[in-house]
């Protein structure tokens, strides 16, 4: 919100000292908000290992991995870093180069690891849409993420602003909010790991998280 009011907003953006928007700028990578993400994911990556722990189950701890991997990552910027190798071979594809180069492998691990954890909350659907609304929200940040140069470059504006702009501040939103409901998912699963969940008529009960 913070973010939007200095950059969208012509009276709040002239007159704050551009050393006080960085700090809460959704683009400058150690900001307020930056610090913020990070802390999502590390949220998201303890809360899956420790439900995997709990209950024995391979998928959520490896989903937990995962999670801290892409906190160390954003931290870091290792994708930055890694797509900066091949940045002059792709420059011509209207893509950042990390997106070619690790999209592929990060969204298919992504997808196993909200495989795994859906089975793992097997019974519990509610449990399963907060995990599927988590990872879709992560999946549609990195989307976006993927076609952030060619909306820049489109020129397109709304209220004599940049599109990219609007989109950087969906994406970044959504970026908080997947692991956020991934972690959320996670910690319900732990507290009822070994309760019976009670199924509809005509189905068994069955115990939620302990792994066969």
């Amino acid at each position: 919100m913070i973010h939007c009011l200095f950059q969208l907003t012509w009276t709040i953006q002239r007159r704050t000292p551009m050393a006080v928007k960085q700090w809460f700028d959704l683009r400058h990578d150690y900001s307020l908000p930056s610090w913020f993400g990070f802390c999502c994911f590390g949220a998201a990556g303890l809360s899956c290992a420790r439900w995997g722990w709990c209950a024995r189950a391979t998928g959520p701890l490896l989903t937990g991995a995962l999670f801290v991997f892409l906190m160390v990552d954003d931290l870091l910027m290792l994708h930055e870093r890694l797509g900066g190798l091949a940045a002059d071979a792709l420059r011509g594809t209207g893509m950042y180069a990390w997106v070619i180069v690790i999209g592929v492998p990060l969204g298919a691990a992504g997808l196993l690891a909200w495989r795994s954890c859906w089975r793992a909350l097997a019974g519990d659907r509610v449990g399963q849409l907060r995990l599927l609304l988590g990872f879709a929200a992560l999946g549609g940040s990195m989307g976006i993420e993927a076609f952030e140069q060619r909306i820049g470059r489109s020129g397109l504006q709304w209220r004599q602003f940049d599109l990219l702009l609007y989109t950087q501040v969906v994406e970044e939103f959504l970026e908080f909010v997947g692991p956020i409901l991934v972690a959320w998912s996670a910690a319900v699963a732990t507290a009822n790991v070994g309760r019976p969940v009670v199924a509809g008529p005509g189905t068994q009960s069955v115990r939620t998280g302990l792994s066969a």
